[in-house]
Parts: C-alpha cells; structure tokens; sequence
C-alpha cells in the first residue's frame, strides 16, 4: 500500500492510498497533531467546544511542558518573567511554540511510510526566554503507526534549561469500559493552580478507569508506555526514556481524553524535578509512538 503526502489548506496531510492511515497536522499552528487515523479508526481529534487556543489539541510543549507558576523562574543567579497565558489562572502555560509558523523542510512518500519534517527558527527569542533555538519535527507514518521525532539545537551563545511535551487528544468510542493502563511508581501533586507540591506512591491498580472519573493527573511511568484501552481496540503511546511522566486529562461532554508525554513535570523551572539543560551547538532528540491493535 503506497503513501502520499498533500497540502489542504492551512493543513499537511500524510495517508496511505486507501486513507485507511492518515495524520493531518498544522504547520501554522507550532506543527500540532490535528487528527490521526489509523487502521480506519480515529485515533487523535479535537475537542468540538473548544478553540485550539484554549484547548491547545495537540501541541508540541517546548521549551516547558505544563506551567510554570506566574511566570517566573530563575537560571544562572538570574530572574526571568513568562506572560502568564493560562484562563483564570496565574501560569505561563504550554510552552512557546504552540502558535509558531513551522516551515516545511522535507517531505518524502513511498510505498512503506510518508514523511514530513517541519523546522521553527526562533531568531527573535521573548524576554522571558532570551534564548535562541531550533526545533524539528519530523511526523512519519506508515502501517505501523505514527512516529514524531523531535529534535531541539541551541543555536545561541548560552545554554539554557528546557522541559519538552506533547498534547494530543485520544478518542473514547466508550467511556463505561474504557481505561488507561500505565505502570507508575508514583503520582504527582499539585494544588488548585495545578502547580506541584510534592508527589505520594502510586497505589492505584494499573488500570485506571475512565468512567464517572474526572482526570486531571500526572504520573511518572517507569516502561514509557500508556495503553488506552477500549473494548473495541487498544491505543499505545510511548517514548523513549526522556520521556518520564504522563499527564491525563478528560474534558466534560467530550468523547476524548488527553495522554501527554512529558519530560519533565509542571514548575519544572522552579523545582528542576528532571529539568534538561542544553548548551551552545548541542542537540537532542526524541520520539513518541502512537500504535493501534485491533485485537487485544
């Protein structure tokens, strides 16, 4: 079965022949997942009541996944202030590349996988971040599923702190039988401001049940994978070992649920908990995975 890859509109598009498997993606829209089908089945949309710009479906958290408590950190014996971009609350959220124009660098298709690579140069850096960098994205899907490779290169003079994310939204066919299924040594706390204070064992059953459960949680995962798990068909997100912790989101009146590969935790910057510093010239790289079975 042969891949293409085309434009539609604003939007890339990556399918095999028969758009059995298709990944859309926004390249104006900081190169964020809108969709993904895979096998013929939703596996990644977007909320329907919600703007991207609420909701931020699918993007790509760099340089900080999460939030960062009213802004401010310090690195180096020096004070920095983040605009605070979070409703109703008092965070800098989400990184700062959600809303960035990612150029197409690369794109490739034959008949066992298509490809795009994407590229954001930050070269006017915000006050908050003074830093510049680049960020690649490189989507590959094939029959196996999606890969999204991400690499990041200090293209400054000073080395800088990061924490790295992805939010993608995964669709529930039935929230009375569904569950997430992680193994997790322990789950994080945080107060009202989804801000963490501290973390307790993780004495949950692995599987945690998605009905009547109102999630808005984070664990660390010790294998680096999380199965959504559906009567129908099982979803498999992975990373590799930088990728530590898991946050969990369900949004009311919506058949979704938010499984988001973290680095590191929210306040990272403040609480340095698996914080990543990346000096001049340097690079690092990274990938998540997203699979589907069938027959589980």
């Amino acid at each position: 079965m042969a891949f293409k890859t085309k434009h539609k509109d604003d939007l890339f598009v990556l399918q095999s022949e028969d758009k059995k498997q298709v990944a859309v993606i926004s390249p104006k829209q900081g190169g964020r997942t809108v969709q993904l089908l895979l096998n013929d089945t939703m596996v990644i949309d977007e909320p329907t009541q919600t703007s991207y710009e609420t909701d931020f479906a699918g993007a790509i958290l760099f340089p900080f996944a999460n939030r960062i408590a009213n802004g401010t950190y310090r690195f180096q014996n020096k004070s920095y202030f983040l605009t605070c971009n979070e409703n109703g609350r008092s965070n800098a959220i989400h990184g700062l590349v959600y809303d960035k124009n990612f150029q197409v660098s690369l794109t490739e298709a034959n008949e066992n996988f298509a490809k795009v690579e994407l590229v954001y140069d930050e070269k006017d850096p915000v006050e908050g971040f003074p830093f510049t960098y680049q960020l690649k994205l490189i989507y590959v899907l094939s029959n196996d599923g999606l890969d999204l490779h991400v690499e990041g290169t200090n293209t400054g003079e000073n080395k800088f702190l990061f924490s790295l994310g992805w939010h993608p939204y995964f669709c529930v066919d039935n929230f009375e039988k569904a569950y997430v299924d992680l193994e997790s040594k322990y789950q994080v706390i945080m107060n009202e401001h989804m801000i963490t204070v501290g973390s307790k064992n993780h004495k949950q059953p692995r599987e945690i049940y998605l009905k009547d459960n109102f999630l808005y949680d984070c664990f660390s995962i010790l294998d680096r994978k999380v199965d959504l798990v559906m009567p129908s068909h099982k979803v498999s997100v992975s990373g590799e070992y930088i990728s530590k912790f898991i946050q969990l989101y369900t949004k009311k009146n919506e058949k979704l649920i938010a499984i988001e590969p973290m680095t590191a935790i929210s306040n990272s910057f403040n609480n340095k908990k698996s914080i990543l510093v990346l000096h001049p010239n340097e690079t690092f790289k990274t990938k998540w995975n997203v699979q589907i079975n069938n027959k589980h």
